[in-house]
């Protein structure tokens, strides 16, 4: 459902939940007892209750702001940056208070 989301794009989708749920408990009555709208507090107060079909169908209206073709792209350079990395790891070794080259993988 939400697949290819970033983390701003999930904290609009709760925003948007979060929204609904205090439109739905505005416009609910006040002396209708709907616990499915609404959260008793300690203090004895109701408060908005964000539903589970409410996220749903916020999630299921929303769209990842990132198109695939560019995660597709980004995820492309992060892998070859890592391979870079592994490259370049593998020809310097560090131990514990010391510091080796080895000079058959490194070529000057």
């Amino acid at each position: 459902m939400t697949d290819g989301f970033s983390g701003a794009d999930l904290q609009a989708v709760l925003s948007d939940a979060q929204l609904e749920s205090v439109h739905t408990f505005l416009d609910t009555p006040k002396e209708s007892s709907s616990t499915s709208s609404a959260t008793t507090s300690s203090e004895g107060m109701q408060k908005p209750l964000i539903t589970m079909s409410q996220l749903q169908a916020t999630a299921l209206k929303a769209r990842p702001s990132v198109p695939e073709s560019e995660r597709r792209r980004l995820n492309d350079i992060y892998e070859s940056f890592l391979g870079a990395r592994s490259s370049a790891s593998s020809k310097v070794f560090f131990l514990p208070f010391l510091f080796v080259v080895c000079p058959e993988l490194t070529k000057y």
